[in-house]
């Protein structure tokens, strides 16, 4: 009776065993089989207007470890392969980069930007002043705030500043541009001389 009783034990001893060391071998060789985690990138999705351009960056890098980048519609966006993506017109597409099997996404939308000027063209006397507003819209709404730039290209006739405000400052013509990024809007300004001032006589009997 206790040598059945043994032989049980010791079976079971065996097959817990066994179960042991099947469980410590699974894991190794799971461990060797598993994939390594993905990368991912400094943004997982960004808004763009028409050509504009945006720099990805790429995380958890090994040493050594090169990247390739892709777009899902080229029309839509391109990619260079050091992660400069350019928006070409409005729609939407994926840039994916790949790193010795592991991949990140990042979703990309494309809208149009518009600037509008108060005026396209403008005539004013010399010493006159005038302010130019600009408006700036991206996918259909107002940005409140926008950093617009202002040149002239010929100061000697009209000067601008920071804040759109045209001064006429000599005779002749000249273009003032506002500049968003890479959309611009531009007013024709034209200078003329003051007009002279004819002194009126009203004693014509002092005229000989």
């Amino acid at each position: 009776m206790k040598s059945r009783q043994y032989n049980f034990v010791k079976i079971l001893a065996v097959f817990f065993a066994a179960i042991v060391m099947f469980g410590a071998i699974s894991g190794v060789f799971s461990g060797c089989a598993s994939t390594p985690e993905d990368i991912t990138l400094s943004d997982s999705e960004i808004a763009l207007c028409v050509g504009d351009r945006y720099d990805l960056a790429v995380k958890e890098l090994k040493d050594g470890e090169s990247v390739s980048w892709a777009t899902s519609n080229g029309d839509v966006v391109s990619v260079t392969q050091l992660g400069c993506v350019t928006a070409k017109k409005a729609g939407k597409a994926t840039i994916t980069a790949n790193a010795g099997g592991r991949k990140a996404t990042c979703d990309v939308e494309v809208g149009e930007r518009e600037l509008i000027l108060s005026a396209s063209e403008k005539t004013l006397i010399n010493g006159e002043e005038f302010t130019l507003e600009a408006t700036v819209k991206e996918f259909d709404k107002v940005v409140e705030n926008a950093d617009v730039e202002w040149s002239s290209d010929n100061s000697s006739v009209v000067t601008v500043s920071d804040k759109g405000v045209v001064k006429a400052v000599g005779e002749g013509t000249a273009t003032v541009k506002a500049r968003v990024s890479n959309t611009e809007a531009v007013c024709t300004i034209s200078v003329k001389a003051k007009p002279v001032a004819l002194e009126i006589i009203s004693d014509i009997a002092n005229i000989k």
